[in-house]
């Protein structure tokens, strides 16, 4: 059972960030076994779920944490109701929705739960039975919402369907893809924010 706690308790270590791996067409072949999600344009929230307490990705308080206090509230009764094995996780890998475009004000994407020792897929699988997936459908995210990301094995459909979906949107709501190495478990290094983690590629349109 998630533990309720007024503490104000700082990130354990920097949140993963993923090598620059240029524009997908220009990429050159990975090895092993590969999944690709949608890159959110937003800003990179780091939670301690508990407390409703967020960090930006240096592991400094997010000004700007007010905006989500209702996805906070959301995202704390979701893990509160996570089974056995997943009830102790305390923190949450997300992007923050907020002034960067008109859509999905307050909203928190989960990229990640830092429950290192289980691969990648496992844990992404896992989000989806609890947090609904955003979707290509032309609308995106709505305010105050928290949701997580699909995965995809072919990248360049992807990559040109999340195209189409900023001209219909109106705004760079996606900025390329993220790869992630299937086996890959979540880092937990406390060296730098800017250490690269290179079972994970994002790959944008712009730089």
């Amino acid at each position: 059972m998630l533990e309720l706690t007024t503490e104000i308790i700082a990130p354990p270590w920097f949140a993963a960030r993923p090598v620059n791996g240029g524009p997908l067409n220009l990429a050159q072949p990975k090895r092993g076994d590969w999944d690709y999600e949608s890159k959110i344009n937003g800003w990179r929230t780091w939670v301690h779920v508990p407390t409703g307490t967020t960090f930006n990705r240096h592991n400094q308080r997010l000004s700007i944490e007010s905006q989500f206090a209702s996805a906070l509230r959301i995202l704390r009764e979701v893990f509160a109701c996570f089974p056995a094995g997943w009830n102790q996780c305390e923190w949450a890998d997300c992007e923050g929705l907020e002034r960067r475009h008109n859509l999905g004000k307050g909203s928190l994407i989960v990229l990640d739960i830092p429950n290192h020792p289980l691969p990648y897929t496992v844990r992404n699988d896992f989000l989806q039975l609890w947090c609904p997936p955003l979707n290509l459908d032309g609308h995106a995210c709505g305010p105050n919402e928290v949701r997580c990301l699909r995965r995809y094995r072919d990248p360049f459909p992807l990559w040109h369907a999340l195209r189409g979906e900023n001209e219909r949107l109106g705004c760079e709501f996606y900025e390329g893809v993220v790869a992630k190495r299937c086996d890959s478990v979540y880092p937990t290094q406390r060296h730098s924010p800017d250490a690269e983690y290179t079972l994970w590629m994002k790959h944008r349109w712009r730089f």
